[in-house]
């Protein structure tokens, strides 16, 4: 009988540790589930808010161009007023912002939950804040890890680079692996119990009768009616042990949490705990005539016989599915199944955990997350808008989706608060109250506490005395509203007014969801209000160079005297006309780069469309301004000893993509020992640059050469190329500004036909000459030349003057 007591304890030690390996794969298949999804809510909460950020702060900066530290501190205060009124995520939630100050962390705002004090600074080295470390220097990801209070804490953490800062959304790891400990606490009682209640069974129930046979194997046939009766007694008392085993198990499973089942590979149940019937509201005959999928709505029944099936194929598996109760209510419960494989059949052990109060934290977690997406669209809306009845327009149809209004409105009020515009109004499309029209100033109540930044609320139009206004409003439904002040730099300039259907309906939530809102209105207001200044200015310029124009066909004296006052002031106008165009590429790339949130395929075509125009235009405002500036004798030429060999290398190079783009090829041809020349280094790369351009431009198939050679006292540098080559015809006509020789509606190629002419002129400045040798269909070759240094230059060079 030896070989079989050993069998036994092999039996044992195998069953023990399949319960013990299906225990510790259950607990730690929660342990990533609840980690992985904690940290994928947090750096989805702490993504949205840095690119908010991002975006105020670029709209701040651009509001306040000349004073970048006031733009950074109105966007930190605009984020603590909106931070002031956040309620926390969970107990130990906590968002925080900082910057580095040499080798400190200095900490902009904290805000846990019941405690919104900054934490003290923490020095760079310190193993505390290693999250926020990671934002400052660039990064961004989840950790698990220690904050600055030495706590552990599983972390989100993102740069918000456009100011310098760092943002942390993070939460202690205690409370993240709360839900985890009560799921591994009840896996591990169960893996515990199936174990026990195995053991029993294996020890008390077959080695009894194993020990028995041992000692009957010596024993005479004399003595086997006397063994017969013992082992008949031993039987009965295994057979009480197993009972007592039974009665065990099912106090331990009656008295897990949740609810425990088990059934086979049929779906027909064997045996539940008493919370089965007591949450289901089933007796035990129904129960027993039931399988899995009677319990969940008919939806999640694929997937549920889905993960029934991957139980008996891979041993585990989770599930999350409403669980459905016989008088129709449900509730979300979390599953948990596992493998059992008996001498005769595979049975399937599973438990289930209600998750309504994790449910419903995580769903406040994602409302807030959209939310502050929603208010990111807003801002968003309001950057592309150009009137102010587009950004009032654009924030009202999006509004609706954060606060539950019957209507909204935005009012301008006037300089001297007297009177009010109805600027763009949303809702009811048969209203009196139209946009365009005229307010009484008195309907939006005391002005001085909207100056000071209060909104006037009235929850029941019906219990209080009413101006005309307001009885439009409330014959035409709306029974409660309130008006928030849309404030910049601290004045007033008009008001955001939201109304509902039903008394009391308007929350202070949703007053600070307005509040918020507000802000980013009112700064897209003063844009384009400055951006319509703007414009009504360039069209009084243009009338006014228009009257001048008109004026010049009197005389040629007085014609070129206008001439030059309209060159000067269009070389004086760089900054007015390069600004808006450098915004517009500066917006257009935060958008391609979706720092301010995701594009779709047409979008990002159509913006870098934009961007590309924006671009062009720019360079040939730049034409237009250089050639403005020459005619009006403000270009300066510096004329120093210049090296040309170093200007042309740098202006192949840059030119060098392009013409690798069409597979041309780009030489150069210096001799050695080349002569300095008297010149400005800036405008030979200048002229040296348009010339190499437009060989490429007009170039197929072939090459462009670049050469350099001296000629008596000037050096003579040259562009050659194989390309299509100029008519004889349009020779004259080449070094004329803003004259095309590809023109009209077929033309092949942009540019404003000021190229050329700047050239000619720059050359011309620095005492040489720009020439043109051109065979149709062959090539050009563009010659210019600049005079040769010496330690003695001549009294009528450029250098003398």
């Amino acid at each position: 009988m030896g070989h079989r007591r050993k069998l036994l304890v092999t039996l044992i030690g195998i069953f023990t540790s399949v319960t013990l390996i299906i225990g510790a794969v259950a607990i730690g298949s929660l342990y990533q589930i609840t980690i992985r999804q904690r940290q994928a809510d947090l750096e989805h909460t702490v993504r949205g808010q840095a690119r908010l950020m991002e975006a105020v702060a670029k709209a701040n900066l651009a509001e306040l161009p000349a004073d970048r530290q006031a733009a950074i501190a109105l966007t930190l205060q605009q984020f603590s007023d909106a931070h002031q009124r956040f309620a926390g995520i969970g107990s130990t939630g906590e968002f925080t912002l900082a910057r580095r100050a040499d080798d400190q962390i200095v900490f902009l705002l904290g805000h846990r939950h019941g405690d919104r004090s900054d934490p003290q600074p923490v020095g760079w080295a310190s193993p505390l804040a290693e999250p926020m470390r990671r934002a400052l220097r660039g990064e961004r990801g989840t950790l698990v890890g220690l904050d600055y209070r030495g706590q552990t804490v599983v972390a989100a953490h993102a740069p918000v680079a456009v100011v310098d800062w760092g943002i942390v959304a993070k939460m202690d790891l205690a409370e993240v692996l709360a839900p985890f400990f009560r799921s591994a606490t009840l896996t591990a009682l169960a893996t515990l119990t199936i174990g026990l209640l195995g053991l029993a069974i294996l020890v008390r129930a077959v080695n009894p009768l194993l020990d028995r046979l041992e000692e009957s194997e010596g024993s005479a046939r004399a003595e086997l009616e006397k063994r017969v009766e013992a082992r008949t007694a031993e039987l009965e008392s295994s057979l009480r042990a197993l009972r007592e085993s039974h009665d065990f198990a099912e106090t331990v499973i009656n008295s897990l949490p949740g609810i425990f089942y088990v059934f086979d590979a049929d779906g027909g149940f064997l045996r539940w705990n008493q919370n089965v019937e007591r949450i289901t509201g089933y007796n035990a005959d129904e129960l027993a005539n039931m399988t899995p999928l009677d319990f969940v709505h008919e939806e999640d029944r694929p997937m549920i016989a889905e993960r029934v099936n991957e139980v008996f194929r891979r041993g585990i598996a989770t599930a999350r599915a409403d669980y459905v109760f016989k008088d129709g209510r449900s509730a979300p419960f979390f599953f948990t199944g596992l493998r059992f494989e008996s001498a005769s059949r595979q049975l399937l052990i599973g438990f289930g955990i209600d998750v309504s109060e994790q449910q419903q934290a995580e769903a406040k977690l994602r409302q807030h997350a959209q939310r502050l997406q929603l208010i990111g669209d807003i801002m968003e809306a309001v950057l592309e808008a150009g009137s102010t009845e587009q950004v009032a327009a654009a924030v009202l149809e999006r509004l609706g989706a954060l606060v539950p209004c019957q209507r909204s409105s935005v009012v301008l009020f006037g300089d001297d608060l007297q009177s009010a515009h109805l600027l763009s109004a949303h809702g009811d499309p048969n209203t009196t109250l139209h946009a365009g029209i005229d307010l009484p100033i008195g309907m939006f109540g005391a002005l001085d506490r909207m100056a000071a930044g209060q909104a006037n609320q009235i929850d029941d139009l019906g219990s209080v005395t009413r101006s005309a206004p307001q009885q439009v409003l409330y014959d035409e439904g709306v029974r409660s509203y309130f008006s928030i002040p849309l404030r910049v730099e601290g004045a007033l300039i008009g008001a955001l007014n939201l109304g509902a259907s039903q008394p009391h309906q308007l929350e202070n939530e949703h007053i600070m969801i307005a509040a918020e809102v507000a802000k980013p209105l009112a700064l897209g207001i003063r844009k384009s209000q400055l951006h319509d200044k703007v414009l009504a200015h360039a069209a009084t310029m243009e009338s006014r160079v228009a009257e001048r124009t008109s004026e010049l066909a009197e005389a040629k004296e007085q014609a070129e005297a206008a001439d030059r006052v309209k060159s000067a002031f269009l070389a004086t106008m760089s900054h007015e006309l390069r600004t808006p165009l450098n915004s517009i590429i500066g917006f257009t790339g935060i958008m391609l780069k979706r720092l301010s949130g995701p594009l779709n395929e047409e979008q990002t075509k159509q913006l870098g469309m934009v961007q590309g125009s924006a671009r062009h235009l720019l360079s040939l405002i730049n034409d237009v301004l250089d050639i403005s500036k020459i005619e009006a004798g403000q270009i300066e030429v510096n004329a120093v000893p210049c090296d040309l060999g170093p200007v042309i290398n740098r202006t192949v190079d840059s030119v060098m993509p392009a013409a690798h783009q069409k597979q041309l090829r780009l030489t150069t041809q210096l001799p050695p020992g080349l002569e300095p020349v008297i010149a400005d280094p800036r405008r030979v790369e200048q002229v040296l640059l348009n010339l190499v351009n437009n060989a490429v431009k007009f170039t197929t198939v072939g090459q462009v050469c670049v050469s350099c050679e001296p000629q008596g006292e000037s050096m003579v540098v040259r562009v050659a190329d194989t390309g299509c080559g100029i008519r004889s015809t349009d020779l004259e006509r080449l070094f004329q500004p803003f004259q095309q020789l590809d023109s009209g509606i077929s033309r092949q190629h942009d540019g404003t036909g000021l190229g050329l002419a700047i050239c000619k002129r720059l050359v011309e400045l620095m005492g040489g000459r720009l020439t043109v040798e051109s065979t149709f269909g062959a090539g050009s070759t563009f010659s210019f030349t600049l005079p040769v240094w010496t330690s003695e230059p001549a009294m009528d060079s450029p250098a003398a003057d």
